[in-house]
């Protein structure tokens, strides 16, 4: 139980940098592009990412389960991008990250989540596939030690 606890904290912690990272690079090109650098509150506002990364990283909760059927794994993936996008939006309207009239803001936004959602889930594709060529390759030499 202790071991699944320490791991949920570990893949949160490592959720939460990803998350932050990539959503500080966003928000530098967002605000430098729409407000035009214009952001006096530059202290308060890197709390206010910091709330959003916090509460975007929860869904790693989410991936406790990792024996999932396709469906299952669409569908959490499905409901972890909704979750997020509700976060986001949220979070940004009610930080006035972007105004709600106006239209090019709104879209900004929304490429923005979706941009870094698909960083953050190619980042971890790509650990993940890391991680298993390396558990075969393991297993592979495992495998030839046994038959010696």
């Amino acid at each position: 139980m202790m071991e699944n606890w320490k791991k949920a904290v570990r893949d949160y912690i490592d959720i939460f940098t990803k998350i932050n990272s990539a959503v500080c690079i966003a928000s530098a090109v967002y605000i430098t592009l729409l407000w035009k650098g214009s952001i006096d509150s530059g202290g308060v506002l890197l709390w206010q990412i910091i709330i959003v990364s916090a509460l975007c990283a929860v869904c790693s909760f989410f991936y406790q389960n990792d024996n999932l059927s396709k469906k299952g794994e669409i569908i959490r993936t499905l409901g972890t991008y909704v979750y997020i996008h509700i976060v986001v939006l949220t979070g940004g309207f009610l930080f006035e990250w972007f105004l709600i009239t106006d239209w090019k803001m709104v879209v900004a936004m929304e490429v923005t989540i979706i941009v870094v959602y698909a960083f953050i889930k190619v980042i971890y594709f790509n650990t993940s596939r890391r991680s298993a060529k390396e558990m075969n390759a393991l297993l592979e030499k495992r495998e030839e030690e046994l038959k010696k």
